[in-house]
């Protein structure tokens, strides 16, 4: 991402997702396992992984941004909250 600084955070933020759900739906099959979760799914699961998609894409593209503004070693002081937010 720091080397990617001259594009928007948007465009930065989509790239990463589709490498992410790309390599996600190729794995499934990769370690054998079948597409019959989502029928299981209610409605309130779709709502959580939407939820949690929304709240990845915020995050990612908060960070983008703050490696765009700031330097990443001043920026690692802040790791640690990553893991208790």
């Amino acid at each position: 991402m720091r080397k990617m600084k001259k594009f928007h955070e948007a465009v930065v933020s989509t790239y990463l997702n589709l490498s992410i759900g790309i390599t996600s739906l190729i794995c499934i099959p990769i370690f054998g396992m079948s597409w019959n979760f989502y029928a299981d799914w209610e409605a309130w699961d779709w709502i959580l992984s939407v939820l949690t998609g929304v709240f990845a894409i915020t995050s990612q593209t908060a960070r983008f941004k703050a490696l765009k503004l700031q330097k990443a070693a001043k920026l690692q002081k802040m790791q640690p909250l990553t893991t208790v937010f």
